[in-house]
């Protein structure tokens, strides 16, 4: 390339960073220039391209789906970019699924402690009184959580307190769930103070974390983005996602 046509070349490049950077957008690239990277030698068969379009139209909401289905007949254009977003996607599932399946069920184990559930019941107050009637109610059985939490909300000026859907769940290596699970299920504790106000709660029971579809595919995808993100912090990324920006300057 003549030097003449370097420089200007250089500067549409520099406009393009400083514009993404302006918009925060430099990241969101980096990240699928990273992606387009790894799944490039990956193929995917028309047989499955095709049954991952007609389940997209499928699951789809009744008017979008006509709307895409009409735009996709009227548009060759339209349909090629459907198809295209389809297969992009079945080429990252397969680049999961080959780079980290045979990870996931050692991955699981070593996570499980973070997998787990706690379920708990919870009423919030700032007030240290009111959040000790709360608990002396409920070990009479006076009214249940969800009774008093109605009767609090009504009651109290709801700009002072905050009363939270009894029912929580919880990460069973969290703070409260530690606090929770010294106890046997259905054990009220004493009001505890944390930030700011008193904690009201009720370990209902722990829900231990198993490793079904769903959990394959969040694990999947965990191990994913962790990937991702030590990808965006290297040199040779980088310096990928410029020579992409280079390419559309030409």
């Amino acid at each position: 390339m003549p030097s003449t046509q370097v420089r200007p070349q250089v500067d549409s490049v520099t406009k393009i960073v400083s514009k993404l950077g302006k918009y925060n957008l430099l990241p969101q690239l980096q990240r699928e220039v990273i992606i387009d990277d790894a799944i490039s030698s990956i193929k995917c068969t028309s047989d499955e391209v095709e049954t991952a379009y007609q389940k997209l139209i499928k699951t789809t909401n009744n008017n979008t789906e006509s709307d895409l289905a009409a735009s996709c007949q009227q548009s060759d254009r339209a349909k090629k970019q459907v198809i295209d977003a389809i297969i992009r996607k079945l080429k990252i599932e397969k680049f999961k699924q080959k780079t980290w399946g045979q990870e996931i069920s050692s991955y699981f184990i070593s996570q499980k402690k973070r997998l787990d559930k706690v379920v708990y019941s919870e009423i919030v107050h700032p007030d240290e009184g009111v959040a000790t009637e709360i608990y002396f109610r409920l070990l009479a059985n006076e009214q249940s959580f969800i009774e008093l939490a109605f009767e609090y909300l009504q009651s109290e000026d709801p700009d002072s307190y905050q009363v939270y859907d009894p029912i929580r769940v919880c990460p069973l290596n969290s703070q409260m769930a530690q606090m929770l699970i010294k106890h046997q299920p259905g054990t009220v504790l004493r009001p505890i103070h944390c930030r700011n106000v008193y904690h009201v709660m009720r370990l209902e029971k722990i829900i231990p974390a198993v490793l079904n579809k769903s959990m394959h595919c969040q694990l999947l995808d965990e191990l994913f983005e962790a990937w991702l993100e030590r990808g965006c912090n290297e040199s040779y990324y980088r310096k990928l996602m410029l020579r992409q920006l280079t390419s559309w300057t030409m």
